[in-house]
């Protein structure tokens, strides 16, 4: 995976002169983690990439795709027997719908999609009905992996503030380690101190500094039910 920013950009944000190279193998240790936390805090890849993704129907007209900004459908195909590509005969040719049998919603100023959807043209992305033994009536409680997109997203160049998010994270670990943690509070007569700690989110991974939190806030990717 590509780091989000540049070696030469963290070392100008740290005044740390270009032909000064004897820390370059430490920072670009701490750009590699730093952007796959970041990637991973936002859940998305922000490099341009083609991607293959299996989804359930749910009766309803919206697909919501995993990765954005969308940027082509390449291909879409819908199965009932798919099983999320372990069916028998999965997703063959006749599976495969044309292009005019679903819409991607283009909603940057670029022709791609930043919300991802794509809408069923005068249908709905099924979700096969069954009726269970004691019920009446059918029903369609479970997915059935019936759905293959093949499409590419991404960012062709990574967005400043993405960027400046990682140089930032960076930053703030670069000068930890040189100064020490930060200080909480202080307390004087005779002197006192709290370090600032780092806090847990739920899923227990440490979280980045509060100003790089509110800067990836609007590229964070939320779980797709």
């Amino acid at each position: 995976m590509p780091n989000l920013t540049t070696l030469d950009k963290q070392k100008t944000l740290l005044e740390i002169p270009a032909d000064d190279t004897s820390r370059d193998d430490v920072l670009q240790l701490l750009l590699d983690e730093v952007s796959n936390l970041i990637e991973e805090f936002c859940g998305r890849t922000f490099g341009a990439a083609e991607y293959t993704e299996f989804y359930s129907g749910d009766n309803t007209a919206v697909l919501v795709l995993a990765q954005r900004p969308v940027t082509a459908i390449l291909s879409l195909w819908v199965d009932e027997n798919g099983y999320w590509g372990d069916g028998l005969d999965p997703f063959g040719t006749a599976t495969l719908l044309e292009a005019g049998a679903y819409a991607l919603e283009k909603d940057q100023p670029d022709g791609s999609s930043r919300c991802g959807l794509v809408y069923r043209v005068n249908g709905v992305w099924p979700r096969p009905y069954s009726v269970a033994s004691g019920n009446l009536s059918a029903s369609a409680p479970h997915g059935t992996g019936n759905i293959k997109v093949r499409y590419t997203a991404g960012y062709g160049t990574v967005p400043g503030t993405v960027q400046l998010a990682c140089q930032l994270a960076v930053a703030r670990i670069w000068r930890m380690g040189k100064f020490g943690g930060l200080v909480q509070s202080e307390n004087t007569p005779g002197y006192s101190y709290t370090l600032a700690t780092n806090t847990l989110r739920a899923d227990g991974m440490l979280a980045l500094p509060p100003e790089v939190v509110s800067m990836l806030s609007r590229y964070r990717n939320l779980p797709v039910a």
